[in-house]
């Protein structure tokens, strides 16, 4: 069977299904929107199909109608063409220049296509005009808008945000008083800034960010991926002389796990297009950004990574983003890096289980952790750290496997450092997760907490930490807690390792191993 093209960074719903690429049919959701909505909000991470989804909204109110043969919004709908206005805040250089007026020369754009020029001298004028001299009784004008907090989320931590905040906000304002002109009102974003205009003027706006019906319109879910995909599946599995079980396994593992409602999971298009076009795993998502102001604030506020593997919190976690305070944890799950595990009742109020989606953004961003734990560039920290740890573990070779966190204890500046204990575990956790195993921190096993269980592929070692102490106390709690039964039945070698910090050294003062 042929292997159709995938639309790997295309965002135009016209150019993915007249050149022939694989289109997810996504048209019940919108749908399903258009009816139910006039005002709809979506937040979702980058690379997760938001622009697509404009398109498709564009086209689907121009009355394209012959783009949507085959789809399951064609014959539901009566085709009337609405006046749409489209802006992207994608394509805007507000880096480079004024915010105010890139948009406006936008909207001139926008004007120029329906043969007008606006006469206004700022784009909230200018926003408001055009939808003026759009909008009919007949046919009230289409608002899309993608990505609205770009130019703030882009520059967290700058002066220039809040420069950025009042340009948006007076834009965003034009919404309210044109009510009675406008048809559908759909804008996207990757944050929800409460604070934004947007939100706060426009009381009528339906997020449907967190809502079940809504959870899988953007991204890509299990059944999606094996009914498009089938020829790129097959042919992944022959180059990787993989069963289709095997491979698909392997995708899940790498790529899947993005939810917004704690049962349904999905993929992230990009990573999994660009998968199955290379035939190879690696990271494609984390590399089309690089969290600067992420690990700026992890940085500042010396978060425990380790904590980052199981999250618990209430509605505030996963809904807002203040400017003025911003919260790590929601940043993280606005932003894609952590994801909800499971949704939870007590008495009356939601609460929430984060973790990491998948191995590719775990792995990718603990890199990126130590990377700023050790002040040195992630490419340094693979060669010289996670490749190294990787191959000590391989060979079993625990002289070298300290002797490299040895080092790594020693360059990072005693400035970044959290409490004691809770930085030694925490970078403990890292350098072992960098190495692309397994790993489980903090796990709850019999009588206790083991602090760490990294699983190579013929052996589990059980890690023991202590403060000020001996390596011989580790091993002993190990034993008296029966840690290793748990894993027993596994039937790999059993490694017990304990290790003691030295809190005035900053180093590892001792360590044992003990195989079962």
């Amino acid at each position: 069977m042929e292997r159709r093209s995938l639309p790997i960074g295309l965002q135009d719903f016209r150019t993915v299904r007249e050149g022939g690429h694989i289109y997810i049919d996504k048209t019940e959701y919108l749908y399903r929107l258009i009816n139910d909505s006039k005002y709809a909000f979506i937040s979702r991470p980058r690379r997760f199909g938001k622009s697509l989804i404009c398109s498709t909204l564009k086209e689907l109110f121009k009355g394209s109608r012959e783009l949507f043969e085959g789809l399951y919004i064609h014959d539901k709908v009566d085709w009337k063409q609405y006046p749409v206005i489209h802006v992207d805040f994608n394509n805007m250089d507000f880096r480079n220049f004024p915010l105010d007026e890139v948009i406006s020369k936008k909207l001139d754009a926008q004007a120029k296509e329906f043969g007008l020029t606006l006469e206004g001298n700022s784009a909230q004028q200018k926003f408001n005009e055009l939808i003026d001299r759009l909008s009919t009784p007949e046919a009230k004008a289409v608002i899309i808008i993608d990505e609205y907090d770009k130019a703030i989320t882009d520059h967290l931590g700058e002066e220039k945000v809040h420069e950025h905040e009042l340009t948006l906000r007076n834009f965003y304002s034009v919404l309210k008083s044109q009510d009675g002109k406008l048809r559908f009102v759909f804008i996207t974003g990757v944050s929800k800034y409460g604070r934004m205009s947007v939100f706060s003027t426009l009381n009528n706006l339906d997020d449907i960010s967190m809502e079940d019906q809504y959870a899988c319109m953007a991204g890509i879910s299990q059944q999606e991926l094996e009914d498009a995909l089938g020829p790129h599946i097959e042919w992944v599995c022959q180059k990787r002389g993989m069963t289709r079980d095997q491979l698909l396994r392997q995708v899940k593992k790498w790529y899947n796990g993005f939810s917004w409602d704690g049962e349904n999971t999905l993929y992230n298009p990009f990573s999994l297009l660009n998968f199955f076009k290379k035939g190879a795993f690696h990271n494609f998502w984390f590399t089309t950004d690089t969290p600067n102001f992420l690990m700026k604030l992890f940085r500042e506020r010396k978060f425990p990574a380790h904590e980052l593997e199981s999250l618990a919190g209430g509605t505030a976690v996963i809904e807002n983003a203040n400017l003025d305070n911003i919260g790590l944890e929601s940043l993280l799950f606005q932003t894609g890096y952590l994801t909800i595990k499971k949704i939870s009742h007590y008495m009356d109020l939601e609460e929430y289980e984060l973790g990491y989606p998948n191995f590719e953004v775990q792995h990718s961003f603990t890199k990126h952790i130590l990377s700023t734990y050790m002040e040195q560039p992630v490419d340094r920290v693979e060669t010289t750290v996670a490749l190294k740890l990787r191959h000590a573990i391989a060979d079993r070779n625990l002289d070298a496997f300290f002797e490299i966190i040895q080092s790594v204890l020693a360059s990072v500046p005693y400035s970044i450092s959290i409490s004691q204990e809770a930085y030694f575990h925490s970078l403990m956790h890292v350098l072992m997760t960098v190495t692309g195993l397994r790993v489980n921190s903090e796990l709850q096993v019999g009588g206790g907490i083991v602090d760490s269980v990294l699983e190579s592929l013929d052996s589990i070692y059980i890690f023991e930490f202590k403060i000020d102490s001996t390596a011989e106390k580790a091993i002993a709690q190990i034993d008296e807690k029966g840690y290793a039964n748990r894993f027993a039945i596994e039937g790999k070698s059993l490694v017990k390792i304990g290790a003691s910090f030295d809190t005035k050294k900053r180093c590892i003062s001792e360590w044992k191993a003990v195989e079962d």
